[in-house]
């Protein structure tokens, strides 16, 4: 499926997310059971705009990805990405994989990377996904999800090859990361005898899903989505849409906010491991502007302070604990500033990394007797 070109901004941010594993190809879960879903996100780029299309072979050894690009005389774009979620054994139902499985990639005959996977037992801890509406990067279409424990329903908003509007509706379990359902269409019914007005439903195709980020999802879709527009889009990034964000934010792009609200009350810092004594403290972020540095390229000041302050109440310099700036292009937040009194910490995260009340990401503190790996947490206090 050749990318479309009229939009990346949610498209690079989840390119960025997953930038942290610079492999060709991720496997969803973590853990692969026999009855459960097995997804692969392939994450490369096309050598040049006219992209390709990804061809999949599978035996009971081996599944083989081969990208094969498009040639042509006139290429839109000098790069174009290639991102495709897959879900290798849809059309090959019949093969039964065995315990071993070894997944080869290979871009234009060119071997790339190889991975072997095999089948557990354990369960997969299943990922913390908040119910709501997503969006994705294609206009007016969009997915209400609800999740209770693992299982999860999903609605899907588009427009059928006519331009009519449809829905689609699936429910399954999550295992781990990944989620692969049925859909069920439902459309206006075409009425013959008698005048009608309830929709119809259908069994029709399949809907995968992976959730690499709290709040980041990639979706693909398997004789669903009908209209010409989504079907150029093919795999598609989704971020769940902020309704309610602080006042003085930049506006995000319908389909995401590329700024994450992170102005309110929290509970925040980095708790003790042994080597670090506790900090954790409640703590008010305010949003400050444009960062000076980095404004007018898109990037964004946030300052924390220790205790809480209500909108009248203005903090002092001694309050002041980090500054955490966030904003394109790499669509990261990075800290700066003092988070803990006895030690200097490097932290750095991801928009995708910031949930609707909780942040939790990976930090490296520099103390009196080394590096001290911790985390820096964030539990949002306000509603």
């Amino acid at each position: 499926m050749i990318r479309s070109l009229f939009s990346f901004g949610l498209l690079l941010l989840s390119h960025a997310a997953l930038a942290q594993n610079p492999v060709p190809f991720q496997i969803f879960p973590d853990q692969v059971h026999r009855d459960g879903p097995l997804l692969i996100l392939l994450a490369d780029t096309w050598p040049s705009g006219c992209g390709g299309t990804v061809s999949v072979d599978v035996t009971a050894d081996v599944i083989e990805l081969n990208a094969i690009s498009t040639s042509g005389d006139f290429c839109p774009a000098a790069v174009t990405t290639l991102y495709e979620l897959i879900d290798p054994l849809v059309s090959n139902e019949g093969v039964r994989l065995a315990d071993t499985v070894t997944v080869n990639y290979r871009l234009d005959g060119e071997f790339r990377f190889s991975r072997q996977l095999s089948f557990a037992e354990q369960p997969n801890t299943t990922v913390k996904l908040q119910t709501g509406s997503w969006g994705s990067e294609l206009a007016n279409h969009g997915l209400f999800l609800d999740r209770q424990g693992d299982v999860l329903t999903a609605a899907m908003f588009d427009y059928d090859s006519e331009g009519q509007a449809t829905w689609y509706y699936a429910v399954g379990r999550i295992d781990g990361t990944a989620y692969s359902a049925d859909l069920i269409r439902y459309a206006e019914i075409q009425c013959v005898a008698a005048p009608c007005s309830r929709a119809a439903p259908q069994r029709m195709g399949r809907i995968n899903l992976i959730f690499p980020y709290e709040n980041l999802l990639v979706g693909s879709y398997l004789d669903a989505l009908e209209s010409p527009l989504a079907q150029l889009y093919g795999t598609m990034s989704y971020q769940r849409l902020q309704f309610d964000r602080s006042a003085g934010l930049p506006p995000g792009e319908f389909c995401c906010q590329t700024i994450p609200d992170l102005a309110g009350v929290w509970l925040g810092g980095i708790p003790g491991d042994g080597a670090l004594a506790d900090d954790l403290g409640i703590l008010t972020i305010r949003y400050a502007g444009p960062d000076s540095l980095g404004g007018d390229n898109g990037r964004y000041l946030f300052e924390a302070f220790a205790g809480q302050f209500d909108a009248g109440q203005e903090p002092t310099v001694d309050d002041f604990r980090f500054a955490l700036t966030c904003g394109a292009p790499d669509y990261l937040c990075r800290m700066a500033g003092a988070v803990r009194q006895d030690a200097a910490c490097q932290v750095e995260f991801h928009h995708s990394d910031v949930g609707v009340d909780r942040v939790n990401v990976p930090a490296l503190c520099d103390t009196d007797s080394g590096q001290v790996a911790s985390r820096f947490m964030l539990y949002r206090q306000d509603d």
